[in-house]
């Protein structure tokens, strides 16, 4: 009997320990179920030292202040269901996204109804219902909204009414949406002046650019559905900007000038609203000038900076206007080597450079009532993030962030009090209130490892020389008890692209970092490099790349893998793996065909395949038009070292894909027929350019299986 007892002991400790080790799932990484604890909606109320976030779990509203003495409340969902219960509105299922007005009120999006609650009289009414077609609502400042229905443009201001502002012409004319491919920091097409006064907007004339056909195959028989998406050296868009009055009820459209396919970016309106500012950027991209334009006119007052680049510049960002009436704004430039501030007067004229140093401003945080600028940046090392600040007549910098790892700030109007959202490799997530002068005022949040019961790997961050001497960056992630005598598989994980950056001293989130994880639980190691062409390391570093996308990648990809063998013996030169989407996948595919006694198995996921079939202002900025840089798109174009490819290579993509068009794949797999090379392709019908919903557990498991059978 004892005997009996004793095993049944056993094996429910055993069931607890291994309860307490379980394996991160498919349905985990996919639709990412392990994260850090958190507080969302931080936000300061305008014109105080008020703050308020909401709690996930309990979906209540905390508001309070920055002093110790100043006692928080709440609004509960229950609350705020009843206020909508009262105006004959539908409950809200979590606590919604928010945006305040005073001290007392606030507005947020109800399905197609924009509310105003207020919590003083416990009211939440509806200030717009909007049909159930309109898309792309802007809310101004005093809560006149902008919308489209279609491709027509209107605006409301209260009720259901609505004005027209402007009617398309042709289906080829667009009204109020992002243009330019969402590039230069474009992510909307409509643009309040700051109390609502008037309207910018973008006007685009698809009419010159080529139909681009997608098919629908849920339909019988199949459907064309024609798309506007301007490859390489083809016609661009022709984009112009207009200025609506909703007092006068009149238009008018800034006065750009030719070229017709130039880009016009960054609009920005003046504190005053009596300007609007508009970066014009050539079509090689070399070549910025900064306009400024009366906005009842529509007449250019002149250009107030110009910049030009071998290369190419790429504003995304306005200017930003120092608080006051001179005018005087700061300016976002790489044009020293590292992206900083620089100070202008209206006029346009420098008055100093305001950050310098081998290091990157990431982005401005605001000022304080002393006049000094917060910003984040790379000052402390390329891999981390901190706040600092600066006046504008000394060049004295303060660090106002310690720990190692990466800060995100919400700074008060006055600049006094700070919300720090840090994490690191170590700390998954830690939420403060700050005092400007260093001083942590409350914590409000320190998150537990949400690994802790799960399987994972351990991660480190190295740095190595890389083939032209530059310092690179690494993360490595190994299963936890690694045997001296086993030789373990390698995958290498790729982006490597402009704009990104991989390695940096955080906490690993998201699909990819779990997926990493599990996979290192499952006996891989994993590798990722930051190569040459990636962000946050000054211009010359991200510029090496340009009229040559793949080549210098691939070099240092290469060369983390040999510091990776020279450093972990246990790394298996034999059984090298790679995986990497998008401009991941066009490098997955570059190793796997142009490298191939480097790789046995890769995973493509939406690859170019050939950059003369990509959209005109990427490519163009990174390589020129296909006719200006031929020989640099021949060396690029991977259907040239298809019969290369001796490993097991899986290209993925769905065919909806606006971004990457399947036709990239596509030309791959007929290639590879042609040539008798074998290739494993696998679609996701109407799936875009990430896969999306249910389908996304197939996939984690299709790119896992592939790895798992071939490594």
């Amino acid at each position: 009997m004892k005997k009996w007892f004793l095993l049944l002991v056993l094996f429910y400790l055993s069931g607890f320990v291994f309860g307490q080790t379980k394996m991160i799932s498919m349905e985990d990484i996919a639709f990412s179920k392990i994260r850090p604890e958190t507080l969302r909606q931080f936000q300061w109320i305008p014109g105080s030292e008020i703050f308020s976030y909401s709690d996930p779990v309990s979906n209540d509203l905390t508001i309070s202040g920055g002093r110790e003495t100043q006692k928080g409340n709440s609004l509960t969902l229950n609350e705020l269901n009843q206020w909508l219960r009262s105006s004959g509105l539908p409950e809200v299922k979590s606590f919604p996204t928010i945006k305040w007005i005073d001290q007392d009120k606030f507005w947020f999006m109800h399905g197609k109804n924009l509310v105003i609650a207020d919590i003083g009289k416990k009211s939440a009414i509806s200030h717009i219902q909007f049909s159930d077609d309109a898309e792309r609502i802007e809310v101004a400042a005093d809560l006149k909204s902008a919308f489209n229905l279609g491709n027509d443009l209107y605006f409301s201001t209260s009720g259901s009414s609505r004005i027209l502002i402007a009617k398309s012409e042709n289906p080829d004319v667009i009204y109020g949406q992002d243009v330019h491919q969402r590039e230069f920091g474009i992510e909307k097409g409509l643009f309040w002046s700051p109390e609502g006064k008037l309207l910018a907007f973008y006007r685009s004339d698809n009419s010159g650019v080529t139909k681009y056909p997608y098919v629908d195959f849920t339909t019988r028989p199949a459907t064309s559905i024609p798309a506007i998406y301007p490859m390489a050296g083809m016609n661009n868009q022709v984009v112009s900007i207009g200025i609506f009055n909703p007092e006068t009820k009149k238009t008018v459209y800034l006065k750009t000038g030719e070229p017709a396919d130039q880009y016009l970016t960054n609009i920005t309106w003046s504190p005053d609203s009596k300007w609007v500012w508009v970066a014009h950027v050539n079509r090689d991209q070399n070549k910025m000038k900064l306009v400024r334009y009366h906005s009842e006119t529509g007449e250019p007052d002149g250009v107030i900076v110009e910049e030009t680049d071998s290369s190419w510049v790429e504003p995304t960002t306005g200017p930003l206007f120092v608080p006051g009436k001179s005018g005087n704004f700061l300016w976002l430039s790489k044009r020293n080597g590292w992206r900083h501030l620089y100070l202008y007067e209206q006029s346009g004229k420098l008055v100093k450079q305001i950050t310098s140093g081998e290091w990157d401003v990431i982005e401005t945080e605001g000022f304080d009532d002393a006049g000094r600028i917060y910003f984040i940046s790379t000052g402390e090392n390329p891999t981390e993030r901190h706040l600092y600040r600066t006046g504008l007549k000394s060049n004295g910098i303060e660090k106002l962030t310690e720990e190692k790892g990466t800060h995100q700030i919400i700074l008060s109007s006055t600049g006094k009090y700070f919300i720090d959202y840090f994490n690191s490799l170590e700390v998954p997530n830690s939420i403060r209130l700050v005092e400007s002068g260093k001083k942590i005022v409350k914590t409000f949040l320190n998150a537990s490892d949400p690994l802790v019961n799960f399987q994972s790997g351990e991660t480190k961050l190295f740095s190595f020389t890389g083939p032209d001497s530059t310092v690179l960056f690494g993360r490595i992630i190994t299963p936890k008890e690694m045997n001296p005598d086993q030789k373990y598989p390698v995958i290498l994980y790729v982006y490597g692209g402009p704009h990104s950056q991989q390695v940096t001293e955080s906490w690993p989130t998201g699909p990819y970092n779990l997926w990493f994880h599990h996979m290192a639980s499952k006996g891989f190691i994993v590798l990722t490099v930051d190569n040459r062409g990636t962000q946050n390391r000054g211009k010359v570093f991200e510029q090496k790349i340009f009229r040559k996308l793949g080549t210098l990648e691939m070099e240092d990809q290469l060369s983390g893998l040999n510091y990776l063998f020279s450093n972990y013996p246990n790394a298996d030169r034999a059984r090298v793996g790679v995986f990497g989407w998008s401009y991941g996948g066009f490098l997955t595919t570059s190793l796997m065909t142009r490298m191939p006694s480097s790789f046995k198995v890769g995973v493509a996921g939406a690859p170019v395949i050939d950059w003369k079939y990509y959209e005109t202002v990427y490519t163009e900025r990174y390589m020129d038009s296909p006719e200006q840089n031929p020989a640099g798109f021949s060396t690029a174009n991977l259907i040239n070292y298809v019969p290369n490819l001796k490993g097991k290579l899986l290209i993925i993509q769905g065919t909806s894909d606006p971004i990457v068009m399947w036709q990239h794949s596509l030309l791959f797999v007929k290639e590879a027929a042609s040539t008798n090379t074998p290739l494993d392709y696998f679609v996701y019908p109407g799936h875009l350019h990430g896969i999306a919903g249910k389908d996304r557990i197939h996939l984690w498991t299709k790119i896992t299986t592939y790895f798992l059978d071939n490594l």
